[in-house]
């Protein structure tokens, strides 16, 4: 059993907290992913787990191994962490084939020769990269250094493994590829991961649990379901995903799981079903994911849920193929909608379901500028 334990960690650059008190659990066999913009505090957070950036207090530990421990004075260096680490750019050697490249952190362990023959087989086959062995890293393609990476950083059984943006550098269909092998690896060797990315999408997709960092600290930690149904702040909201956001007023008091009225600007009432309990009277935000709304095909038509229907003007469409994106304004807000039929005129109805509304207390919400 492996598990990386991260308590109350804190890193700063003068009197800027680039992390700060940080805490989670990456459990035996699971894929964490820290997911956030550009300076929240992600890759530092992966850097001082490897051990190549000091952290300013804390604590780092993987089962009864102490990373770091401010208040004890400990602090291992890198090599001695047992960590597997892949970088954005592979940090391939150049001069060494593929197979002497996985196989050369072996060779510094001082591995006996014919169980390095043995475990870089095992691992190039298991990334698919067997036929190319003979190859060097200039001869192969961007996807295919990422796999000659990720086998190096396994082929000697790290403790836990640190994936810091591996996709990166791959272009759209590469990255959605890769992706998707990624996790078919992941689910293979169950090895104990924590991965670093922007990209929403990658978490998404790969993850067991996302961790959303904003300015250095955790948002929300949950499974992806429970990110991007249930967000806990309207950065995360915003951040995960396409929503609308529509400001009102709740017109009564409710608990979590009421039907209950939000007054908008405009004047029109919004039932939301609530995800806490709300006081009366108090400035919201609704959050709305764009497939939460439907454009009604005729004034009779309403689903049979609970839910609003509200004008609509169409300010722009494009045609996408299989289907059609509308921007429409609705009581003043902005908002994308897809639908497959192509619809004549700017005027028309749409449909939004309580269920749909995600509700905020405006005095706590936080921006994510």
């Amino acid at each position: 059993m492996t598990e990386l334990i991260v308590e109350k960690l804190v890193k700063r650059y003068g009197a800027v907290a680039a992390v700060n008190d940080v805490s989670f659990t990456v459990g035996d066999g699971e894929l964490v992913t820290l997911l956030g913009p550009s300076g929240c505090g992600k890759s530092t957070t992966l850097a001082a787990i490897a051990g190549l950036d000091v952290p300013t207090s804390g604590s780092i530990r993987v089962d009864k191994s102490v990373f770091f421990d401010s208040t004890s004075g400990i602090s291992l260096p890198a090599e001695s962490r047992n960590c597997g680490l892949v970088f954005q750019s592979y940090a391939l050697w150049p001069h060494l084939s593929v197979e002497q490249n996985v196989a050369f952190p072996l060779k510094l362990r001082r591995v006996p020769k014919a169980e390095q023959r043995r475990r870089v087989g095992e691992v190039l086959e298991l990334v698919e990269m067997n036929a190319l062995a003979g190859r060097f890293p200039h001869e192969l393609s961007g996807g295919q250094q990422q796999r000659v990476a990720l086998a190096r950083a396994i082929v000697y059984r790290p403790a836990v493994l640190l994936l810091d943006e591996p996709l990166s550098n791959l272009d759209a269909k590469l990255r959605e590829r890769a992706r998707v092998w990624l996790g078919e690896i992941h689910h293979q060797i169950r090895q104990t991961t924590l991965y670093v990315t922007h990209d929403q999408l990658e978490a998404l997709a790969l993850s067991d649990r996302i961790a959303v960092m904003n300015g250095g600290k955790i948002a929300q930690l949950a499974t992806p379901r429970e990110i991007y149904e249930a967000p806990a702040d309207l950065f995360v909201a915003d951040f995960i995903g396409t929503s609308s956001f529509f400001k009102g007023v709740l017109t009564k008091a409710t608990q979590l799981g009421e039907v209950a009225e939000v007054r908008l600007s405009g004047g029109e009432l919004l039932r939301v079903l609530t995800h806490k309990s709300i006081a009366a009277d108090q400035n919201v935000v609704i959050a709305v994911r764009p497939e939460n709304i439907q454009i009604l095909t005729s004034p009779a038509h309403r689903p049979d849920q609970d839910g609003t229907v509200l004008a609509a003007r169409i300010t722009g469409r494009s045609y996408l193929g299989a289907h059609y994106q509308y921007e429409l304004m609705v009581e003043g807000v902005a908002v994308k909608v897809e639908a497959s039929d192509d619809y004549a005129g700017n005027d028309l109805k749409v449909w939004i379901p309580a269920s749909g509304c995600v509700v905020f207390p405006a005095r706590v919400v936080q921006s994510s500028a």
